[in-house]
């Protein structure tokens, strides 16, 4: 499996706290059968963000390759919606046109559309962040389907799926993947205890929903699609 959304980056953000548990973070997701995973921490408009970005993403993959830890690290990160679209570009996945792009979790800006619209104007593929736990499309998904296409696609967390954001965000999640919009899952992981990066019990609820080869899509083909940049039919 590959895991394109995870704060396994310490001392970043709200997820890892350092290094030692990034480690204890790879260990499991290699053990729930994850091979690469794509370092998506939360993005602001600091301007030396991507350079430590970079670094810490090299710390990680040689501590990874001194404990002989089979996991490949590629960067990316989690861009706030609204964010100036001049700078977008240097946090995309693996240095390609898609971009993971995250809604505020109580509402969807009225100006989501035209944000998004611009984004493709500007040769980028936005992937929507977990919007199975945003408030407003829970209550109405769609407001959801409203703002997609065929080059703008959707990512929901495994956890959402088997309850771990509780009962609305799984029924949201869990509709999301059987109406067919779903293009990856992934674990949104910050750390390795209330939080892992766990795909496997997600991707087994998936399997029930829509069948093993469409859930397996999800976790393997359309990720690495994704990261080789290669575009991806959605609809």
């Amino acid at each position: 499996m590959i895991d394109l959304h995870c704060h396994i980056l310490p001392t970043i953000d709200d997820g890892s706290r350092n290094i030692e548990q990034s480690i204890k973070m790879a260990k499991i997701a290699v053990k729930d059968g994850i091979t690469q995973i794509v370092t998506t921490p939360h993005i602001t408009d600091d301007q030396g963000l991507k350079q430590l970005i970079e670094n810490k993403s090299l710390e990680l993959k040689l501590l990874l390759a001194e404990e002989h830890i089979p996991l490949k690290i590629l960067t990316g990160g989690e861009i706030p919606v609204m964010m100036d679209p001049t700078m977008v570009h240097q946090f995309s996945m693996n240095q390609n046109p898609y971009l993971l792009i995250e809604l505020p979790h109580g509402f969807v800006p009225n100006s989501t559309k035209d944000y998004l619209s611009k984004l493709k104007y500007n040769n980028f593929w936005p992937i929507i962040a977990h919007p199975e736990r945003n408030q407003m499309i829970i209550e109405n998904p769609s407001i959801l389907f409203d703002l997609l296409d065929s080059n703008i696609f959707v990512q929901v967390t495994a956890g959402s799926l088997t309850g771990m954001f509780g009962n609305e965000a799984k029924r949201c999640a869990r509709f999301l993947v059987k109406k067919g919009v779903v293009t990856i899952l992934a674990s949104d992981a910050h750390d390795h205890e209330y939080r892992p990066p766990i795909m496997s019990a997600g991707l087994k609820v998936a399997k029930r929903l829509i069948g093993k080869l469409a859930a397996n899509k999800l976790v393997n083909e359309n990720p690495l699609s994704i990261i080789k940049g290669e575009k991806i039919d959605r609809l």
